[in-house]
């Protein structure tokens, strides 16, 4: 049989050879007779291909491309223009085959024939495919683009196959996925693509999205349609493929006497080959795992050491290393440790040469494996202590191709956009020259030129703005990119630090390595900080505020730093009324203003920092700090990025850049000068009158957007600070409680149970904390009255007393309150008490943030707080699907203000009276999409929303999907 396919491959050249010299006479002759020019562009485009040797090939190609021009046939043009760029890929450069693609494009242009241009982009998409993802997607966009406007169906499909490729390859699946269908699709409905080779390949592009995303019954599917039309166009490499690809499916979910059967299949294709194909090694590898897993030994092993010796040809070297490692690998299964070292060690010089980390680290565990079965375990760890160097090594390599990759992708695009520029100016100034010898008179001429120098000046001024456009896209882009490798080694870092069993001399070197990453990280967001700017994507938004705290709280935070540095900080913060600013932008400069002078005042320097208003119009800002080697000169580059006085200095130079750039976006103006050359002054003036801001840079609360604030202006709660009421007529007692909750809990005081009743009711305090033994009203009545009252009976109260025993305890807790603590008590047993309650309400109310619908029973403490949610129950059924609805009504409706009703709900549910109202309408608005077939804009009214938009935009903010997405 082997004989018989040997002479095969013998006399089916031969034949091909002679059958070829038949056609290629038969068509010299029709080109001898023919007088039409078209016919002799087809015939030597023909030729081209049937030839074998270059020089014949090129002469027919120009031939053709000769008599193409000359008979006007677009198509033929373009055909052989893709023949020419071939060759030139093959015989000259890849850089030739892209000039010639490029200018084939601008000849179809002209010519207005869109398929051929079309057909071009696609070809240089696949030119840049392998090493320029950006550039190839350019290119494969616009042929698309063209292809569809031409409705050339095998052109669109190519090139989605292409753009789908470069998305895979760029791991992002769902974009590949989407290209691949679209592909597919578009060979299903086209009869003249169906169970072409291209519908095999969409079929099988497909398949390998499945199989990255581990959905392995879906590969399958669809490598089996694949492999179906493979076997029916007869093309035995695509069969062959496609058995592998299948093969591999049944590995991946263990089902090995399935793979093996197709194995069989594809290695007796590979074997009629004289040469091994780089495909049939790859075979080998998997059958071989296959009978691995089955523990085959015998079989393992024979497949294994063919994969070894068809892969030991200098080109076949990645393969030989893998060939390698998996027969030691199964060695090393069945426990012949001395094979397995053998061609272990055989690899390992191999992967040394070509740097290749990743097998390193397999082999070094393989090896300390057969160390540890040989009880050498020193050896085994200084093995495993190089698998961590070389999974160090192979993050710090991918680091760099990534790094690479980028810059390389960005100096690309610059360097087309200098191109042009120059190009554009090179325009210029032919158009100049024929403007001065032309005959038209001194001033006419003066005037046009003037016109289109500015003109062009514009464009210039124009493709600039679009360079730093892109720039600022890559440092973005850059930034982004960075912080995923960055994390995923930080991350490692942390866990081999806090490993308890880690070598001494060793964490020295991995805190530098953590100091380095942290270093990292605050350069990448320094640079996307600058990429917006740049982009101009940095808004103003001020709002009136306490302008006199936000300085003091701004600035007290650099006394630590100044005082490690022993620096001297004076501060000086005058008194301010309230004012408009942005205080995000204004915090970055103070922050950046601060960084510089610490890094820049002299050893043992003073620093001086003051903040007044300045007729009553703008906030005067001024930092002062001791220098030396600061020469005036110096001060014009001060506010130029990445310059620095002094190159030892830590810091990228770019903070006094950032603080120029914000001030101006702030309205306001920076100066700096020097003083008795020892000292730096740096003074910033910013607006903050509500005059000096557009509408657009003001933040401005929405009627139906409006966080809900309490009246009282003396009482103001902190931020998610629980307002607790203590009542005591012991003003030591009081002073003691106080002292003990300040940091954590608003407090307010109260001397005796008459006027801590007021105050409960005025306030809706989140927690009371009542002595029992009082005048006028004691703690015992106070509690009675207040667990009565609908406003008040959610509240929990705390009853302190001297009195022990259990009747006084039992008689405290009858009384509704919800805890009871002796005196002289345990200040840790108060503050756990306190909390305990507040947590326990806070996650009933974290219940009802959620999809739940209001259920008075499901949140009611007392009988009274059943009373007053049923009112509340009663006036949603009634109000809520009303778009007159709103806090003001609702409080009218339940009979109280509206700050109390805001504390009482906040306290039930944990949402202000606006969130609570729109909470509602959303969940019952989910439960109507459900239920039925109406619209979105039909829900939005009906739950009484004024408009659908504003309905869309709270349900995404909620739930994070467009009611649309939420049903899906």
């Amino acid at each position: 049989m082997r004989k018989i396919i040997l002479w095969q491959l013998i006399l089916i050249p031969l034949l091909g050879f002679s059958q070829n010299i038949k056609k290629i006479d038969s068509i010299n002759q029709i080109i001898v007779k023919t007088k039409s020019d078209s016919t002799k562009a087809v015939e030597y485009l023909t030729l081209s291909n049937l030839h074998i040797q270059k020089d014949s090939v090129f002469n027919n190609l120009t031939k053709s491309l000769f008599y193409a021009r000359k008979a006007q046939t677009p198509k033929r043009i373009s055909n052989t223009r893709v023949n020419f760029a071939n060759w030139f890929g093959i015989n000259v450069s890849k850089k030739r085959a892209i000039e010639e693609h490029l200018d084939a494009i601008k000849e179809l242009e002209k010519l207005n024939y869109k398929a051929g241009v079309a057909n071009h982009y696609i070809r240089l998409g696949y030119r840049y495919n392998a090493t320029q993802a950006d550039s190839a997607l350019l290119y494969l966009n616009k042929g698309v683009k063209l292809a569809k406007e031409s409705n050339d169906s095998n052109v669109i499909v190519t090139g989605l196959l292409a753009i789908g490729n470069v998305s895979f390859f760029k791991s992002d699946f769902n974009k590949a996925l989407e290209y691949y269908i679209e592909a597919e699709k578009i060979c299903t409905i086209t009869s003249s693509l169906t169970n072409t080779e291209k519908h095999a390949n969409s079929l099988e592009y497909i398949g390998y999205v499945m199989e990255r995303i581990k959905r392995f019954d879906k590969s399958i599917e669809y490598f089996s349609k694949s492999y179906d039309i493979a076997i029916k166009l007869g093309f035995p490499s695509n069969i062959a493929v496609m058995e592998s690809n299948l093969a591999q499916q049944y590995m991946i979910t263990e089902e090995y006497n399935k793979a093996i059967p197709l194995l069989n299949k594809s290695i007796s294709y590979y074997e009629s080959f004289t040469v091994p194909d780089n495909k049939s090694i790859s075979t080998y590898i998997k059958r071989g795992l296959c009978y691995k897993h089955l523990d085959k030994f015998k079989e393992a092993e024979k497949d294994f050491l063919k994969a070894v010796e068809i892969s030991k040809l200098p080109q076949n070297k990645q393969h030989y290393t893998n060939a390698l490692y998996r027969l030691a690998d199964a060695y090393l299964y069945f426990k012949d440790y001395k094979n397995a070292e053998l061609f272990y060690r055989e690899a390992e010089i191999l992967c040394k040469e070509e740097k290749n980390y990743d097998y390193l680290r397999r082999i070094y565990k393989g090896l300390a494996e057969i160390e540890t079965s040989n009880k050498n375990y020193e050896e085994a760890i200084n093995l495993l202590n190089e698998t961590i160097k070389n999974a160090e090594l192979e993050r710090q390599t991918k680091l760099d191709q990534d790094i690479l990759k980028v810059e390389t992708a960005f100096q690309t695009e610059k360097k087309e956009k200098e191109i042009e520029i120059l190009s554009l100016k090179n325009e210029i100034a032919i158009k100049q020259e024929y403007y001065y010898l032309g005959f038209v008179g001194l001033i006419l001429t003066i005037a046009i030129l003037a016109f289109l120098v500015f003109r062009n000046k514009i464009k210039i001024a124009a493709k600039e703005k679009e360079l730093n456009k892109i720039k600022s896209h890559f440092f973005s882009n850059i930034s982004h990119e960075f912080r995923t490798p960055l994390t995923l080694i930080n991350g490692p870092l942390l866990k081999l630090m806090e490993n308890e069993t880690l070598d001494n001399e060793a964490k020295p070197d991995l805190e530098l390595i953590q100091k380095s990453t942290n270093r990292l990280i605050e350069l990448v967001d320094q640079m996307l900080e600058l990429s917006k700017l740049d982009a101009g994507v940095v808004k103003i938004n001020v709002e009136k505020g306490n302008l006199e705290s936000f300085l003091r709280a701004s600035t007290d935070s650099f006394k630590f730093l100044a005082n490690k540095k022993k620096l001297k900080l004076n501060l000086s913060i005058s008194t301010m009324q309230r004012a408009w600013f942005d205080a995000d932008l204004l915090d970055k400069i103070i922050n950046n203003l601060f960084s510089n002078a610490l890094k820049y005042t002299v050893p043992f320097g003073e620093i001086a920092f003051a903040g007044f208003i300045k007729d009553d119009k703008e906030l005067v800002l001024s930092i002062t700090n001791d220098v030396e080697n600061l020469k005036k000169e110096d001060l014009n580059k001060l506010f130029e990025r990445f310059y620095q006085v002094q190159n030892q200095n830590e810091g990228t130079g770019i903070g006094l850049s950032m603080v120029k750039e914000l001030v101006h976006l702030m309205h306001g103006t920076i100066e700096t000068n020097i003083i008795n050359d020892k000292k730096i002054h740096f003074q910033i003036t910013i607006p903050i009158t509500e005059s000096a801001f557009s509408s657009s840079e003001k933040v401005v609360e929405s009627e139906n957007n409006v966080v809900e604030k309490t009246i009282d202006l003396e009482i103001k709660p902190t931020k998610n600070k629980p307002i607790i009421l203590v009542v005591d007529d012991n003003k030591n007692i009081r002073d003691y409680i106080v002292s003990l909750l300040t940091e954590n809990y608003h407090v307010l005081e109260s001397k005796d149970g008459k006027e801590g009743m007021n105050m409960a009711l005025n306030h809706i305090p989140d927690i009371i904390i009542s002595d029992v033994m009082m005048p006028h009203i004691n703690g015992v009545e106070l509690c009675n009255v207040l667990k009565n009252d609908e406003l008040t009976s959610h509240i929990p109260i705390i009853l302190l007393t001297a009195k022990s025993g259990d009747f006084n305890e039992i008689s405290g807790l009858q009384s509704g309150a919800d805890d009871y603590i002796t005196k002289p008590f345990n200040p840790k047993t108060l503050q756990v008490k306190i909390k305990n309650i507040i947590k326990s309400r806070r996650n009933l109310q974290e219940r009802y943030k959620k999809d739940v619908l209001f259920k008075p029973k499901d949140i009611a403490i007392t009988s009274s707080d059943e009373v007053f949610l049923n009112k509340v129950k009663i006036v949603l059924d009634k109000h809520l699907n009303s778009p007159d609805f709103n806090p003001d009504f609702f409080s009218k409706e339940i009979g109280l203000s509206r700050m109390q009703l805001h504390r009482k709900l906040l306290a039930y549910t944990g949402l202000n009276t606006s969130s609570f109202i729109r909470s509602q309408r959303l969940i019952q608005a989910i439960q109507i999409l459900k239920t039925s077939n109406q619209t979105v804009n039909e829900v939005a009214y009906l739950v009484g929303f004024n408009t659908p938009s504003y309905f869309i935009k709270c349900f995404k903010e909620t739930y994070g999907k467009t009611p649309s997405e939420y049903i899906n």
